[in-house]
């Protein structure tokens, strides 16, 4: 039996946002390095293809720019709904990553970071709790799910 994980893009991305300022000991902090380091060409094919999106269905310039206010590309209504939809599905893109005896006590750790990352959370606004605090910890908890490997038959 050989064990997998399947992260979807946009876990990727919440899992390294989530993770990458989080002071830890010296072990963890390896642990995280390599763990970012696997899944950063993910990351990068993922910012490479929304970008293609947002060119595809962004709105333009006439000298072909995308316009862009706020730090974020302008959409034609008629088009912003292709591109949301497009954007979905990008997002969801599965990529399997095999679990080896190379990789896997970096998965436990970040993991155990991220339960941690609940815990503290959960301590820390026990008084003064919100949606977006119920919001954070699901994603935290999303992010725990994706990263438990799938045992599979070869």
């Amino acid at each position: 039996m050989s064990k997998i994980i399947k992260l979807k893009n946009e876990e990727a991305v919440v899992i390294s946002i989530l993770i990458k300022n989080v002071e830890l000991d010296d072990k963890k902090s390896c642990s995280r390095r390599r763990f970012l380091r696997s899944i950063k060409p993910i990351i990068e094919e993922f910012d490479l293809a929304k970008q293609a999106l947002q060119i595809k269905y962004g709105s333009k310039k006439e000298d072909g720019e995308l316009v862009v206010k706020n730090g974020q590309v302008e959409f034609l209504p008629e088009k912003k709904r292709e591109f949301e939809v497009a954007f979905t599905a990008l997002s969801s893109d599965e990529n399997i990553i095999d679990v080896t005896p190379a990789n896997e006590a970096d998965i436990e750790t970040i993991i155990t970071i991220l339960k941690d990352l609940t815990a503290e959370f959960i301590q820390t606004n026990k008084e003064k709790f919100t949606a977006e605090n119920y919001d954070y910890l699901c994603a935290v908890e999303e992010s725990v799910v994706a990263l438990t490997p799938t045992e599979i038959t070869k």
